[in-house]
């Protein structure tokens, strides 16, 4: 038994636009049981990660048999800390998990809480409620 609760593509397809996908590329195959024509693919810096892997041109072929169309929005480098507080100003979350950062602390939502992540721990987001679990 999955401890996530699934969501059958029946659902998902039913409002497409009140979902927002995240899939590894082992499971793009999935994306033939959506109706993904009103969709977009972000790739996001993931597997495969360019042209020089062949995995890149087959995920490449299934869009474009699917019609998907495909966005890079990857970053090359780190952000630096007066970047990182301007698009959290923009963003207002209410819940804000740091990743990848050397002083996450540091990064204090103005009406939002700051959620420090604990090694070895699962966290998910269900109806605005933030659950951890012990993987």
């Amino acid at each position: 038994m999955s401890r996530y609760e699934t969501v059958e593509a029946s659902v998902i397809n039913r409002n497409p636009s009140a979902y927002l996908l995240q899939m590894s590329y082992e499971n793009s195959l999935e994306l033939f049981d959506l109706h993904v024509s009103q969709g977009v693919y972000l790739h996001s810096n993931g597997t495969p990660l360019g042209d020089y892997d062949p995995a890149y041109h087959h995920l490449i072929n299934l869009l474009n048999m699917l019609g998907v169309p495909r966005f890079l929005a990857g970053t090359g480098g780190h952000a630096i800390p007066q970047h990182l507080k301007y698009v959290l100003e923009r963003l207002n979350p209410k819940t804000l998990i740091p990743l990848h950062s050397f002083h996450p602390e540091r990064l204090i939502p103005d009406h939002g809480r700051l959620v420090m992540p604990e090694y070895g721990l699962t966290y998910v987001l269900k109806n605005n409620e933030l659950y951890k679990s012990n993987g």
